[in-house]
């Protein structure tokens, strides 16, 4: 969905389709040369970014779905995509085991982090804007000159959620039952939450 919550934008394969929230009319469609993995609206929706199979990242126009810019560069899948808070900048993961931090401008220039870790699946900005969270088969925090892991996972980080001041961190595993809430100030786990077994 856009951020007003009346758009709604699908991937079908190498498709994007873009549609009306509450009738489903269909308010545009464009085949791109690639798998769509991820997509994203910008904060302000004019920007859409798509994550694709074939080692690219792609901005497309939020209203006609035109290709604005192709972000070049990982060496493998690129899984997902997100945005920071004004939308000047792009994070995407990558099977590389690299994130890259796009600067959103005509020249794409970006930075690299060697993340150490394989079966990446996703990052995000925190709320701050001057750090990022990765997960994949364990949660890290980067600062802009140090990395912090956070250990307590069992197996692959599939998501995670900022708290709105962006003091915690939930995350959620693939096997794991709990959700982990840690304190980011400290690097440590605060609590865990335990999924209800079935039927309670």
């Amino acid at each position: 969905f856009d951020h007003s919550g009346c758009r709604a934008a699908l991937a079908r394969v190498g498709r994007i389709v873009l549609v009306d929230a509450a009738t489903g009319k269909l308010l545009g469609e464009r085949k791109l040369p690639d798998q769509v993995l991820d997509l994203s609206f910008s904060p302000d929706d004019a920007t859409i970014a798509v994550a694709g199979y074939y080692r690219n990242a792609y901005l497309l126009d939020g209203r006609t779905l035109d290709v604005v810019q192709r972000l070049m560069g990982h060496q493998d899948v690129v899984d997902s995509v997100r945005w920071n808070s004004d939308g000047s900048r792009l994070i995407t993961t990558s099977r590389d085991a690299t994130v890259r931090v796009w600067t959103v401008d005509q020249h794409g220039t970006y930075s690299t982090l060697s993340t150490g870790m394989q079966g990446l699946t996703m990052a995000a900005f925190m709320p701050d804007g001057q750090h990022v969270v990765v997960v994949g088969e364990r949660v890290r925090r980067f600062p802009l000159e140090h990395a912090r892991v956070l250990r307590g996972h069992a197996s692959f980080v599939y998501h995670l959620a900022f708290s709105p001041d962006g003091t915690m961190l939930a995350s959620s595993g693939f096997r794991d039952r709990d959700v982990h809430v840690w304190d980011l100030g400290r690097g440590r786990e605060r609590c865990r939450v335990g999924a209800p077994a079935t039927g309670e």
